[in-house]
């Protein structure tokens, strides 16, 4: 599922697999400030989901979060993005968050979330989330969608190319 995952969903950012340089993937710019703990994304505004909506700031602080809702059954993601304040969108394309305390990974694990739609699951929470998408693939930013019609459980999912991919 990882690689329907890196196909079919970005994150602000990712890293070069040779230098481990970060690279922009939703993010256009970024920045961390003095203080070592807060982060800032511009995401661009270019970047849209495989059903044409922008990607915004608020995709961000919905997957956040959806992430740290305890019935969402996953407790590793509550303690990795626990370890962050509730993010905030400044913009409709810039989004800032604060680290609870300095440490090192924190911009790595930020900056690496997969970003998930709002319009699709900003007023769920985790087991309204698993109960309506166990099965059924959200709207993603990638250059491949799944789409429900290419899935037969238990038997074959299809990948599509998307000629509108942004990123192109």
């Amino acid at each position: 599922m990882t690689i329907i995952r890196d196909l079919c969903y970005e994150s602000l950012l990712t890293r070069h697999s040779d230098t481990l340089e970060f690279i922009p993937r939703l993010a256009t710019h970024w920045s961390i400030a003095e203080d070592r703990k807060t982060f800032r994304f511009r995401i661009n505004p270019k970047a849209h989901w495989s059903d044409g909506r922008p990607v915004t700031a608020a995709d961000v602080v919905a997957t956040w979060d959806l992430l740290n809702d305890r019935t969402i059954l996953q407790p590793s993601m509550q303690v990795v993005y626990g370890r962050f304040e509730r993010p905030e969108a400044i913009s409709k394309y810039i989004v800032e968050v604060e680290a609870k305390e300095a440490s090192w990974r924190d911009f790595l694990n930020f900056a690496t979330m997969t970003i998930l739609p709002a319009h699709e699951i900003a007023d769920l929470d985790g087991a309204q989330f698993l109960s309506r998408f166990q099965f059924r693939p959200l709207a993603g930013s990638g250059p491949y969608a799944l789409l429900p019609s290419d899935v037969r459980m238990q038997q074959y999912l299809t990948l599509r190319r998307r000629e509108d991919y942004w990123g192109a």
